[in-house]
């Protein structure tokens, strides 16, 4: 019969009791919010994704919350690691800057830029004397 060493037993005795903690990786964008230019009236959506599922996270727009509202045309979705926030018909004034907060102080922002409808029009001006005219339907 073999003689075993009393500190090889101690050791695994203490590991038998120990528990083992593991260090639980830290929450970070695997894809971050773009910098978006879109036109009036059209839809825009602005997404990120996380390392982690079903974190909530709180949209801003110049330092205010941006919250679902329905009668806006503002929409937020959750769909496991992948945050939205959609404007259904942009305006002008909807351009800005749009930051997603989530829990350990992690944050990412994008600039929306909206064009308005006048903005897309080829728009000049002449200057015109002794000039007539005639409209006809």
């Amino acid at each position: 019969m073999r003689k075993i060493d009393q500190n090889i037993l101690s050791s695994i005795e203490m590991e038998k009791d120990s528990v083992l903690e593991l260090a639980e990786s830290p929450l970070t964008f695997t894809k971050s919010l773009q910098d978006s230019k879109t036109t009036e009236g059209e839809a825009s959506t602005l997404e990120c994704e996380l390392s982690k599922p079903d974190v909530p996270v709180k949209w801003q727009k110049d330092g205010k919350e941006v919250k679902c509202d329905r009668t806006k045309g503002v929409s937020v979705k959750l769909d496991k690691r992948k945050h939205s926030l959609t404007i259904s018909s942009i305006k002008p004034e909807d351009s800005g800057k749009y930051t997603v907060s989530a829990a350990e102080g992690l944050e990412g922002s994008c600039k929306l830029t909206v064009e308005g409808l006048l903005a897309q029009l080829n728009i000049f001006t002449v200057s015109c004397e002794n000039v007539l005219i005639i409209l006809s339907t």
